[in-house]
């Protein structure tokens, strides 16, 4: 039960209902032990977005979702989200690029960047943008002295939530990239 009110306290798990959902999304998690749960949370996440009902069971716990959750990334619009722009550039505005060593730290000026970035590293970061507008995340990409897209990172209160690279994996991250963030976080944020 702690682990319950732990989860639902922190919202890793939408619209849980009772100790027997978490039970069967903690079990279905559980067999995908080497993904991260944040990518279960934007499974569901997106399905929202996308206006599939997220209490369904069909939904929640369906056996696919990992490519599923490629998919609805796809289906994630651009031309859908282009009528943000201004609110997202407020956004984007408040926060300065940044430089460690050999490490850019680069903050999204559009949401352009942000679909840019999904399609040449195969992820969600698309699905951001509705996060970045009410204040939830902030978004930057890590470079190293290029214009190349290696690590998309999220920053949540002021903290490092998660770093991916290409298809989410994280081996392409090193250390000095762990320190360019930490100290963005601390200098900029």
């Amino acid at each position: 039960q702690a682990l319950f009110k732990k989860l639902v306290n922190l919202g890793s798990i939408p619209k849980i209902r009772d100790y027997k959902d978490l039970k069967e999304c903690v079990r279905i998690l559980n067999k995908y032990d080497n993904i991260d749960k944040r990518l279960y949370r934007d499974y569901i996440r997106m399905a929202d977005l996308l206006g599939y009902d997220v209490t369904d069971n069909e939904v929640r716990f369906n056996k696919r979702w990992v490519k599923l959750h490629d998919i609805y990334s796809t289906q994630i619009s651009y031309e859908e989200q282009k009528e943000k722009e201004t609110e997202y550039s407020k956004v984007a505005s408040k926060f300065s690029d940044f430089s460690y060593g050999k490490t850019l730290v680069v903050v999204p000026k559009t949401i352009k960047d942000l679909f840019k970035e999904a399609s040449t590293l195969h992820h969600c970061v698309n699905s951001y943008v509705d996060k970045i507008i009410k204040g939830e995340s902030m978004i930057v990409f890590v470079r190293e002295k290029s214009d190349t897209p290696l690590i998309t990172a999220e920053i949540i209160n002021g903290k490092v939530s998660q770093m991916r690279g290409k298809h989410n994996l994280t081996d392409m991250i090193k250390p000095y990239h762990r320190k360019a963030m930490t100290l963005y976080v601390k200098e900029v944020c």
